[in-house]
């Protein structure tokens, strides 16, 4: 009786037609996180470059629509608001991001704060120079793994903040 369960054993540890399924059943969650992780960075990088288009976008209109005398008042070369441009700004930053139904995917980056400005050259310069308009746009990305690296223990920051800046000269209208 012993004799014939060490032969069923040695029989069943010989056979390797199940081998396949088995190392496949081993290996797909963790293809499948690896999958999931390009797939939710890839979708981060989507929506940020979305939002920095939308800055760029905003500095680019802002500079057109702007008076080009606006420096005409202006002595101090500290930046100075431009008017209505933080809720343009906004606008069309948000817009490139997307929000709900207009975007594929859920966005994983919100614009906090836009701060819309112009800067003055230096007016005792004999060239004149042209006015600097300049948007500040302060976004926060959210990570979608930092809830499982904190249930395995390691602390992680869930969200990412980040500051896109850029200016283009105002030539006006």
């Amino acid at each position: 009786m012993i004799g014939r369960g060490r032969y069923r054993l040695r029989a069943f540890w010989r056979k390797r037609s199940g081998a396949t399924a088995v190392e496949f059943a081993i290996l797909m969650p963790i293809m499948l996180v690896c999958f999931g992780a390009i797939v939710e960075g890839a979708r981060i990088y989507w929506n940020y470059q979305n939002a920095v288009t939308g800055v760029r976008d905003a500095t680019r209109y802002l500079a057109r629509v702007t008076d080009l005398e606006i420096c005409a008042g202006v002595t101090s070369l500290t930046p100075v608001a431009l008017p209505n441009g933080d809720a343009t700004a906004l606008a069309i930053i948000r817009r490139n991001v997307g929000t709900g139904s207009t975007n594929l995917f859920p966005t994983a980056v919100t614009v906090d704060a836009v701060q819309a400005t112009y800067t003055c050259p230096d007016l005792r310069l004999r060239v004149r120079p042209t006015p600097v308009a300049e948007v500040r746009a302060t976004l926060t990305v959210v990570l979608p793994f930092g809830a499982v690296f904190e249930f395995f223990g390691r602390r992680s920051n869930t969200e990412m903040v980040s500051t896109v800046i850029d200016q283009a000269r105002i030539y006006g209208l």
